[in-house]
Order: C-alpha cells, then structure tokens, then sequence
C-alpha cells in the first residue's frame, strides 16, 4: 500500500491450537506488510486473532505454516537466540499491563532494555532522557512506578520501547487500563512520535479511540483479514 520496502512480511501464514480433530486455526491465510512510518491497526472482536498475530510479528511465538520477514529476515530460519536478539534490537513492546519494574526508577525502567542490549552506561542514560521527553515526563526520573498515575506509567512503557529506537513498535491494547483522558494523551504521544520522529506502529486493539486515528485498519475476524481501510492523514 505504500512504496518502498516494507518492515514486516507476512507471507500465507496460519497458526493452531490443539491436535487432530480439536485443532482450531488462530489464524487463516495472513497476508499481510507493514511499511516504515506505518500507524496502523490489527482489529477484530476477542478471538479475531489480532493478538496472535501480533505475537508472531513480534518473534514471541511461531507460526505453524507461511513465513514472515523481519527487515528481510525470516523468522522462520531463525534459532531461538537469534528471535531474541530480534526482538531486542529490532521489536519494541508496549503491553496493557505497562511491565514496569518496581524497583526500579522511571529513569531506570526507561533505560533497560538499553542495558540489555549492553549499551555504555552514559549513552543509555542519555537515550533514556531523550525518550523520557519524548513522551513528556521530564523531571519524573527519579519516580518509581508506584509514585505514578496509570497514565505516566504507560508513557514509560513507550519510553522504554522507543528508547533504543527500534525499527518496529507493537503496542497490544496499550488503552485498555487507561481513562479517557489519559488514553487520549497517550494516542496524542504516539502520533507525535510516528510523525515527528518516524517511529512505525502496529497496534492490536479494538479500542475505537485508537483506530480513529490509525492511518491503516486491518480488519479481523475469525483468524482471517476481511478487509483493510486506509485513512488520508494531514
């Protein structure tokens, strides 16, 4: 749908669940691709397969049949080291649950999964901060998750993703915890960075705050694309 080379290929993939005659499909046929800049929805009512599918883009599970290329890779060839570091370097996840660390400082939290990928110390500190003002939580750093509002601690979420600039970000339901204010504060902070600075987003939602601002809504139901509707933006 869009010129150039696209981040994420999925090729004819289908996924199940069970054995034998109570195997169900989670997923039927995919096709799909995602494409840099891209903000866009996998929709679908419970057991659509929207979360399915966005586990397998994300290199947490493996599909049964098809392939899918992340940045020209196939997941398909890669051991389960390589998936990791897949999802390290490459992935960025933003779950409903926020994952924080306790323990840790916002500052902290924002800057792990840098320390992760054995970034030095003093770049992943600065990393961290210019993630930390991308979402607008400048002088919170010194906060522990407990100290923060429901909203702020999904905003380190997003820190913590984009903070090593991933090529990808997968956000499953990342509204479903949120009121509406802070939802709308939240979608107004991913805009801004899929606009301003570029990041890709694939959401899996039926949260119709969010596909009223997804550039690209794909559809779903049963496992399979019913269709897929593109939005003119700007």
């Amino acid at each position: 749908m869009k010129n150039g080379k696209a981040l994420v290929e999925v090729e004819a993939v289908s996924k199940y669940y069970g054995v034998d005659k109570q195997k169900v499909a989670a997923l039927a046929d995919i096709k799909l691709e995602v494409y840099p800049g891209d903000f866009m929805t996998l929709s679908g009512p419970s057991g659509s397969g929207k979360t399915t599918l966005l586990n397998l883009i994300g290199a947490l599970d493996r599909q049964d049949e098809g392939d899918i290329r992340i940045l020209g890779r196939s997941l398909s060839r890669l051991n389960f080291d390589e998936m990791t570091e897949i999802r390290r370097h490459s992935i960025g996840f933003i779950f409903q649950s926020y994952n924080l660390i306790p323990v840790m400082t916002v500052l902290e939290n924002a800057a792990f999964v840098l320390r992760l990928q054995n970034v030095p110390a003093e770049a992943a500190h600065k990393q961290a901060l210019e993630a930390l003002a991308a979402v607008g939580l400048q002088g919170m750093e010194k906060r522990f998750p407990n100290q923060l509002s429901g909203g702020q601690q999904q905003r380190v979420a997003v820190a913590r993703a984009i903070a090593a600039r991933p090529a990808l970000l997968l956000a499953d339901e990342p509204t479903a915890n949120l009121d509406s204010k802070n939802a709308e504060e939240l979608l107004e902070t991913m805009e801004h960075l899929n606009r301003e600075h570029g990041v890709t987003f694939v959401f899996s939602t039926h949260d119709p705050r969010v596909m009223q601002r997804a550039q690209r809504i794909i559809h779903m139901k049963d496992g399979r694309i019913l269709e897929q509707t593109q939005r003119q933006v700007g």
